[in-house]
């Protein structure tokens, strides 16, 4: 990575199942209490979360661009959010899990993307290249309005995560790209033909041979038949009509009928977001505020909150001893403690490659009937965390969480 020679790709993807085998543990032992523990999740930096089994696929022809999407994971907290059109940027929706970083998403030109989460392929990428501040696939989509400006983005800008992930973008004139490694380079599998990607190509190469009739009912018919299920089972499955900015979302498990929006009516609204499984019934109510790791470039552009020096002590205290290995066991709560202990030289680990911790700067406080919940913007040598610190009155942390993360260098 530029600047941090010592972090090489293999390190990131040895990582990588660091910090995924540690959420799956954390994630099973919130299944069986109720005590709230540190989970990180996984970083910015890394393979997209989505598993080996999402299916991606588009149908195009001259009078429709149909881009469709099943997303396979464990995580069940699934959210579409949007944010309108800003200073250089266009307006966009996204959908992904509550980590704030975007497994999908269309922008307000006909561009839309999704990733799949594939084998490792060794990839040399280029350290003089400049990162993306935060997803790069989220900067890009904001940013492109067509294939041909995705593809000039990823050739400007590094994206370690295409050594275990690949990229499906297309835009509304049916053009699409298929970005990864290979021998390891980046390659760019271009097409204006319908085509798939992930775990449902074999189901769709030959639903699609028998039917390549390209309309919703024909495509909703081929993606329900990609959905998968077991531990990482399809939490949602999404439609983006590329031409109309129509939104249909599934989820096939409920036999519901699908949830309908448009892209442009919501992007009217300003910035907000759905809970996936209550879209339909949060339609009908008033638009709820984005979550704080929601927000565009919240690692990079924000307001710290005023009063500062006494909120930060304590919590910068903490992160420089979580960084250590060296957790403090009286600044906790009991039943937090017993979690966290037992994940100390993982989470170290975890967070080594962030290199030392700078500074960290307050950037919102909330008072929750006996509790304070502070989010702070963490500043290391080599990239950003968000993190959520919960205390009590007695200034004992009850819960810490990491919102959101991104390596810069």
């Amino acid at each position: 990575m530029q600047g941090d020679s010592e972090v090489t790709n293999a390190f990131v993807i040895r990582l990588t199942t660091k910090v995924l085998n540690l959420l799956l543990k954390v994630m099973h032992r919130i299944k069986q209490s109720s005590i709230p523990v540190l989970v990180l999740v996984i970083l910015t930096f890394m393979i997209p979360v989505c598993s080996h089994a999402c299916t991606i696929f588009l149908l195009t022809d001259d009078d429709q661009t149909l881009f469709f999407s099943n997303e396979d994971y464990t995580n069940p907290n699934t959210f579409m959010w949007f944010i309108p059109k800003g200073e250089g940027h266009y307006g966009s929706a996204y959908v992904g899990f509550d980590n704030g970083q975007a497994q999908g998403g269309m922008n307000s030109e006909g561009l839309a993307f999704d990733w799949w989460a594939g084998a490792y392929n060794p990839y040399d990428w280029d350290e003089s290249k400049s990162r993306a501040k935060g997803s790069s696939s989220m900067r890009m989509l904001e940013s492109c309005k067509n294939v041909e400006e995705a593809i000039e983005f990823y050739k400007i800008h590094a994206e370690p995560s295409f050594a275990n992930a690949t990229i499906f973008i297309a835009d509304k004139t049916g053009a699409s790209v298929i970005i990864g490694s290979k021998d390891g380079k980046l390659f760019f599998d271009k097409s204006t033909q319908s085509r798939v990607l992930g775990a449902g190509t074999k189901t769709f190469g030959t639903l699609h041979e028998k039917n390549p009739s390209v309309d919703m009912e024909n495509g909703t018919q081929i993606l329900k038949q990609c959905v998968t299920t077991g531990t990482f089972a399809t939490k949602y499955s999404h439609i983006f009509d590329l031409r109309t900015g129509d939104i249909t979302l599934y989820r096939f498990e409920t036999e519901e009928a699908p949830a309908q929006l448009n892209l442009h009516p919501e992007l009217q609204k300003g910035e907000h977001f759905y809970n996936i499984p209550s879209l339909k019934q949060q339609l009908k109510e008033a638009p709820q505020a984005l979550l704080i790791n929601m927000r565009r470039l919240v690692l990079f552009e924000y307001e710290k909150i005023q009063d500062t020096v006494q909120a930060s002590k304590l919590p910068l205290e903490l992160l420089i001893d979580l960084s250590n290995g060296t957790i403090d066991a009286s600044q906790y709560a009991d039943g937090f403690w017993e979690n966290l202990k037992e994940e100390q030289a993982e989470i170290k680990a975890s967070l080594s490659s962030f290199g030392t911790l700078k500074y960290i700067d307050p950037i919102q406080k909330e008072n929750q009937e006996n509790d304070t919940v502070y989010h702070f913007v963490a500043i290391y040598k080599h990239g950003r965390i968000l993190w959520e610190f919960r205390f009590d009155k007695d200034r004992v942390v009850h819960n810490l969480q990491l919102r959101a993360a991104a390596l810069t260098g």
